[in-house]
């Protein structure tokens, strides 16, 4: 399961967000995976799960990319101080 940030066509965005990786990373408690393309850049947080035959972790699969959601969301307000 992942959530994450989705960057399109605004390199000097990600590269804000990239000089404040480990710090970003702190915060959410997670490492996360950076992906830099030539126009599209994510930041992406990975819960591993089997959603296919677990279904009885089914809630705890949903509260972690719900609460993860949020902390990305707070992530992105704080660090975003590009103007776009």
């Amino acid at each position: 399961i992942g959530a994450g940030i989705y960057i399109q066509n605004h390199k000097e965005i990600y590269e804000n967000f990239a000089v404040n990786r480990e710090t970003i990373e702190n915060e959410l408690g997670i490492a996360l995976t950076w992906t830099e393309g030539a126009k599209d850049c994510t930041i992406i947080a990975k819960l591993s799960a089997d959603v296919q035959t677990s279904e009885a972790e089914w809630n705890r699969y949903f509260d972690w990319l719900y609460k993860m959601a949020i902390k990305l969301k707070a992530i992105i307000q704080k660090y975003n101080e590009v103007d776009t």
